[in-house]
């Protein structure tokens, strides 16, 4: 389309006037129905040199068909505008629904907490430490037996709420399966995990679970460690397992770790 305006304008400043207008009527009918505003602008550079020849009558004629290019132009931007804002918003509502269903997805669907799917996923770069709690409640199936699973379904969405409720707001609580969870402190040494997890020990034992049922009873034993962020997740919760084993073997509602010994 250049070229042809280009053109135009040499041969019409040349004088050749009608091959001027012959050159751009191919290049027009080249250009088919494809961008207006070049073809507009080749009859604009085509009445110009009719002017300059004059030959006002035609002139006029080809600077109307280049109005109306124009005009057709900035109706294909405008529609085009509209269609890239349409285009724009589509991508924002689909990135907010893929979030929503990734979150869904890391999210446990009773008590709403991060579930080991998130949990492989947790970044930890950037903190030196990180410390890990380990939650188990005890004699859980007991529960499940004496008042059935709905109400001990209850009982896990409301130990949630707890947990949540006494860690950091940076720390992640992770329901692990059953009646089990974890609670991730990124940045947190022993003696952080050790006051975490006295926390999640007394939330628990100190919950008047009787308002659920006269003869409801509900604790935990923890286990806890700490260790480098550098350490896989997988091994450092392997660890505070091995003290939430200690921790059932001395008896209901004890926190075990590495801090035992001090």
């Amino acid at each position: 389309g250049m070229a042809v305006i280009i053109a135009v304008q040499a041969l019409a400043k040349a004088g050749r006037v009608d091959e001027a207008n012959a050159q751009g009527q191919r290049g027009i009918d080249r250009l088919g129905e494809l961008l207006p505003l070049m073809r507009g602008g080749i009859q604009a550079s085509l009445a110009e040199g009719l002017r300059q020849a004059g030959r006002m009558e035609e002139a006029y004629e080809a600077l109307a068909a280049s109005v109306t290019l124009e005009r057709q132009a900035a109706q294909q931007f405008a529609a085009l505008q509209h269609d890239l804002a349409e285009a724009a918003r589509e991508r924002e509502t689909a990135l907010q629904e893929a979030a929503r269903l990734r979150d869904e997805a890391d999210r446990d669907w009773l008590t709403g907490l991060h579930n080991r799917r998130f949990l492989a996923r947790l970044p930890l770069s950037g903190e030196s430490t990180v410390g890990i709690a380990l939650v188990d409640l005890d004699d859980f199936k007991a529960v499940n037996d004496t008042f059935g699973h709905e109400f001990g379904d209850r009982v896990l969405a409301r130990v949630a709420q707890l947990l949540v409720a006494v860690v950091r707001a940076d720390d992640t609580v992770v329901r692990l399966g059953g009646d089990e969870f974890v609670v991730v402190m990124a940045g947190a040494d022993r003696e952080r995990a050790l006051a975490c997890a006295h926390r999640l020990q007394a939330a628990l034992a100190d919950e008047p679970w009787d308002t659920m049922d006269a003869t409801l009873r509900v604790g935990a034993s923890v286990g806890f460690t700490a260790g480098s962020s550098s350490t896989p997740l997988e091994t450092l919760i392997s660890q505070a397992d091995r003290y939430l084993y200690r921790a059932k073997e001395s008896g209901r509602g004890h926190v075990a770790g590495e801090l035992d010994a001090l």
